[in-house]
């Protein structure tokens, strides 16, 4: 698998999953878990841009 597509794939399970985290601290009214959320939502956007970068130099 290209680099790209691996670091597009790995930011996009991190982005789902912070969502996730978000919303279920949301719920839970548990402030810490929805402020791991939006962490790990924002590791994965910055992951899958640098996916895209790779993807236009062509790794």
């Amino acid at each position: 698998m290209r680099a790209s597509r691996r670091y597009m794939k790995n930011g996009m399970y991190h982005e789902m999953r912070g969502l996730l985290r978000n919303l279920l601290g949301r719920m839970m009214r548990n402030r810490m878990l929805g402020m791991k959320g939006t962490c790990e939502r924002m590791a994965g956007r910055t992951q899958r841009r640098i996916g895209r970068i790779y993807g236009l130099c062509g790794l």
